[in-house]
């Protein structure tokens, strides 16, 4: 299956800034409405480029789905701890009756739990559980019990729903990310055509509206040094 090929913007400015132009030149087209509809521009237009603007404004903002991210491995990373903490502990109980090169020893699994992915250790976790429950009568002695064990699942559980939480969370941002993307590429082309129309409506004509209608492709939207009509990063 060929992999999409990843959008890229075609604005250099924040979503923000594209949001705040849209409306502003909203606001001047609806200014110059007489000049606009002579150039076509009607209600049906206006409205296609509105709903544009309310699509790219619902798509969650990158900063608020990083938060969720951010959230989701916090709650992971938490998990993981308790799981690790009685995992180990097992660990500990298994060495201390069976030594470390016995057989019983290693149907525990792999001890080196901080270099397993989470779903290694999962996985690892399950597998000691189900060792401790098959040698418990030998591990009495170290304080193994049934709710010692029920505890441990019931983080391994936990761990388990935490992992799929944290995959979707990234998921649901690498999918807005590329949403916001296309549908802010197309916001940006209808502005440009807009902006193309009122320069030339203006052109020469009333220079105060003319600039009305420049964009400049810079991170801070404005001109950066002193632009002339054909430098480069005015649209």
């Amino acid at each position: 299956m060929i992999k999409k090929k990843e959008s890229l913007r075609v604005y250099n400015f924040s979503d923000a800034l594209l949001k705040q132009f849209a409306d502003q030149l909203l606001a001047n087209v609806a200014r110059d409405k007489r000049e606009f509809e002579q150039r076509g521009f009607n209600a049906d237009k206006q409205s296609a480029i509105e709903k544009l603007i309310r699509e790219f404004e619902d798509i969650a903002s990158d900063d608020f789905l990083e938060g969720i991210k951010i959230t989701t491995t916090e709650a992971k990373d938490s998990a993981r701890a308790e799981v690790e903490k009685g995992v180990r502990t097992l660990f500990v109980m298994a060495e201390n009756v069976f030594g470390t090169s016995s057989g019983k020893y290693k149907t525990f699994g792999d001890a080196a739990l901080t270099r397993l992915s989470d779903e290694q250790a999962v996985r690892n976790a399950r597998g000691a559980v189900r060792a401790a429950r098959l040698y418990k009568n030998e591990l009495v002695g170290e304080g193994l019990t049934d709710d010692f064990l029920a505890t441990l699942e019931k983080h391994i559980i936990l761990l388990d729903e935490a992992i799929d939480t944290q995959v979707a969370s990234i998921r649901d941002r690498n999918i807005a990310v590329e949403e916001r993307v296309e549908v802010g590429n197309r916001l940006y082309a209808e502005l440009v055509k807009l902006c193309n129309t009122g320069k030339d409506i203006f052109y020469a004509i009333n220079e105060a509206k003319y600039n009305d209608y420049v964009i400049y492709n810079t991170p801070t939207g404005k001109a950066e040094d002193l632009p002339t009509a054909t430098e480069e990063g005015e649209v």
